[in-house]
């Protein structure tokens, strides 16, 4: 670029705000998926009185809760630089 050549616009808060929105919506669809499978295995489990591995399930699915958070965060610090993001980004996503 020359000096005289301007700068590429930077994403508008907006569009930020709308690509942050659909990122927690993608966690969530995932967060959601994967916790109804696990839901669904660990009721034949039950069914099938393998408790152990009931018990093993139910660790799993809280644990589930804490793994999409911080998968989530980490896309956000990743894809959009979320710790510099000012407030009104935030209000908008």
């Amino acid at each position: 670029m020359t000096a005289n050549t301007p700068n590429p616009p930077l994403q508008s808060n907006e569009a930020i705000a709308e690509a942050i929105a659909q990122a927690l919506i993608e966690g969530f669809d995932r967060h959601y998926t994967l916790f109804r499978a696990a839901s669904a295995r660990a009721k034949q489990r039950f069914e099938q009185a393998r408790w152990h591995e009931v018990q093993d399930a139910v660790s799993e699915r809280i644990r589930y809760y804490e793994d999409r958070v911080r998968e989530c965060v980490d896309r956000l610090n990743g894809d959009f630089a979320a710790a510099t993001l000012d407030d009104a980004v935030w209000q908008r996503a």
